[in-house]
């Protein structure tokens, strides 16, 4: 499905990573989003809801986390993808 608004290749790239993310570890019932964040040195960080003894994280807190634990600083976009 396309989008109804123009995207940057930013943004594309960033729809790319979680899709892929999405795809690799889609379990149904545990995992249904990816993400993927852009930080402002360039790397992507991607991230996956976590569903596990009841308890939900969504995805984008595990993406920020990876981004904070890897010293990075400055956010600047962030895109959710969902296994329908």
């Amino acid at each position: 499905m396309k989008p109804k608004v123009a995207l940057d290749s930013d943004s594309e790239k960033l729809i790319q990573a979680a899709t892929d993310t999405i795809k690799q570890y889609y379990k149904g019932g545990k995992h249904h989003v990816a993400c993927a964040l852009l930080t402002s040195s360039g790397k992507i960080y991607p991230g996956i809801h976590l569903d596990c003894a009841g308890y939900d994280t969504c995805a984008e807190p595990t993406a920020i986390a990876q981004a904070v634990l890897n010293n990075e600083s400055s956010l600047e976009l962030i895109v959710a993808v969902m296994m329908l």
